[in-house]
């Protein structure tokens, strides 16, 4: 190994230049910059290039510079696959792409493949969640079938299709884990949860969204967003219910 670091580094320039080179590759070697990955890795294929027809392979430097070129090619056209299988929909199952634009967009749809295999598929009915009690699932409804959600026995609004069920209780189960000073009462579940039919759903356990939040980064601004917006759209619904009762 060392007569091969002598071969390759046996100038000033070779060290030189392996050093810049290797350098470079580390800085970006998280990046998620396409522009630059695919800029890089044509530069070093010109100068290659350049180096075959102009230059002597064992001229001083040249050694390093092949050697280090290859090697920043190799490193940026992985990182170029892996941004592009992590951007692509293709790692998203077509049963679950619809719900992956409407709902899971902050997520790439490699974090989203993650997700959905995290989630136990399940069909429920009667009791979902009870007011007053913990969070313990995060609840996903497949299916357009009338899910109540009910206050003092009145009930106060219905869960359409690609709805989050027990989502404030989420959030607050959410901002009690991340801050250990804020009230617990933010977890508690505050209306009954009831489908009179089956439907289809997806539910995450407390345990598995603890797994996941170890697994994709920035997990929790990215599930609490599409959390938020889903709170948003579910009250747009019930106050177009409201004004429809008051007309």
């Amino acid at each position: 190994m060392y007569t091969l670091w002598q071969w390759l580094t046996n100038d000033t320039i070779s060290q030189v230049w392996m050093i810049i080179d290797i350098g470079i590759c580390v800085a970006f070697l998280s990046s998620s910059l396409v522009f630059i990955r695919f800029s890089i890795i044509i530069f070093d294929m010109s100068y290659l290039l350049s180096v075959f027809i102009l230059s002597d392979f064992y001229s001083q430097g040249m050694k390093a510079v092949v050697l280090s070129s290859l090697i920043s090619i190799t490193v940026n056209t992985y990182k170029l696959v892996t941004i592009y299988l992590d951007r692509s929909l293709k790692s998203v199952p077509k049963e679950f792409q619809k719900i992956y634009l409407s709902t899971f967009s902050f997520f790439t749809p490699r974090e989203f493949s993650v997700l959905i295999k995290s989630a136990k598929k399940t069909t429920m009915i009667g009791t979902i969640a009870k007011q007053g009690s913990s969070f313990s699932n995060l609840y996903l409804t497949l299916e357009d079938k009338q899910v109540e959600i009910k206050e003092e026995e009145q009930r106060i609004a219905n869960v359409s299709e690609l709805s989050f069920i027990c989502d404030l209780s989420f959030l607050g189960w959410f901002l009690n884990k991340e801050n250990k000073s804020a009230s617990k009462n933010l977890s508690l579940i505050n209306a009954d949860v009831s489908a009179p039919y089956p439907v289809c759903m997806l539910v995450w356990s407390e345990a598995s969204i603890l797994l996941l939040d170890k697994k994709i980064d920035s997990f929790g601004r990215k599930i609490t967003s599409a959390i938020s917006l889903g709170i948003a759209d579910k009250l747009l619904k019930m106050n177009e219910e409201k004004t429809k009762k008051e007309i």
